[in-house]
């Protein structure tokens, strides 16, 4: 089985991004999998007018490294990371102009765009996670899956032996060569962040920083 594209409910509103008051992303999980990340790309409406256009990109097109692109390609797209379990709502994500570090800045401007592409990864009942996409113009599911990938690796690099091993339901390495190690993890709490780095301490690392 393979989740939908309609068991992710997308929503776009005005919220807020940090301190500043700016449109902001939200999916709930209707599926019955836990879902690992939401990448949904926006691209522009057929009777979009240039005025509109020029509304929501006015800073590329004043942007002489931008002047000679085609706006009418340029799209909106959010992207969130966030182990969602089924029935659960995300966190608030940005809406990003184009794939930048770009915000939207008005939430009408989003009046402009319909769903283009859709990204969903999410666990599978095997344990692995599964990546699938979905085209909203053609109707057309892709699955870039593989078989599926393990969400519980670690490493057996002399680094990666001097550390205690985080156990969470999403793990995945970064980094791993002679010079640096590193993993990130979804599905964790503050508490569990606290007491691994209170079994880095215990394995002699007294220099934690964290932000």
């Amino acid at each position: 089985d393979a989740i939908k594209y309609d068991e992710i409910e997308l929503t776009v509103e005005e919220g807020f991004w940090y301190d500043t008051r700016k449109p902001v992303f939200t999916f709930t999980n209707n599926s019955d999998f836990d879902v690992i990340t939401v990448e949904i790309e926006f691209s522009q409406k057929e009777d979009v007018t240039e005025e509109q256009r020029a509304a929501v990109f006015s800073d590329f097109m004043s942007d002489d490294y931008y002047k000679d692109d085609d706006f009418t390609e340029y799209v909106i797209d959010a992207y969130k990371e966030e182990l969602v379990a089924p029935g659960e709502t995300s966190q608030e994500a940005e809406v990003a102009l184009n794939h930048t570090g770009r915000s939207l800045e008005n939430v009408e401007y989003f009046d402009y765009f319909e769903p283009s592409i859709l990204q969903i990864a999410y666990l599978g009942g095997d344990g692995k996670a599964y990546l699938e996409y979905y085209d909203f113009k053609t109707g057309k599911y892709k699955d870039a899956s593989s078989g599926g990938k393990d969400i519980t690796e670690w490493s057996d690099s002399e680094l990666a032996k001097m550390i205690p091993e985080f156990k969470a339901p999403v793990r995945y390495v970064t980094s791993d060569s002679e010079r640096l190690f590193s993993f990130d993890t979804l599905g964790v709490t503050a508490e569990d962040f606290a007491a691994y780095v209170d079994k880095l301490k215990e394995a002699g690392f007294d220099q934690v920083k964290y932000d």
